[in-house]
């Protein structure tokens, strides 16, 4: 890769694994505190740990898979540019 490429390559990287790390921490912990009664339980939880648990994990795992689909294409647009 030239200079020129990589930086742009490499800013690009940069972007795409930060709007990953977003995604999971809006669903994570931003949805999570969102949710209203604190004092209300569901299976012996607080509600809000009772809704992030089944909701984070999976957009951990997808968000995972987004990102390295989108992380190849990147690489992949990169070799072809050299």
């Amino acid at each position: 890769m030239q200079n020129g490429t990589q930086r742009t390559h490499r800013g690009r990287s940069i972007v795409l694994a930060l709007v990953a790390l977003v995604l999971w921490a809006v669903f994570a912990f931003l949805l999570p505190l969102a949710v209203a009664g604190s004092d209300v339980t569901l299976f012996g939880l607080p509600l809000r740990i009772a809704l992030a648990l089944p909701i984070a994990l999976p957009v951990l795992v997808l968000t995972a898979f987004w990102h390295a689909a989108r992380q190849n294409a990147q690489d992949q647009r990169a070799r072809e540019d050299d």
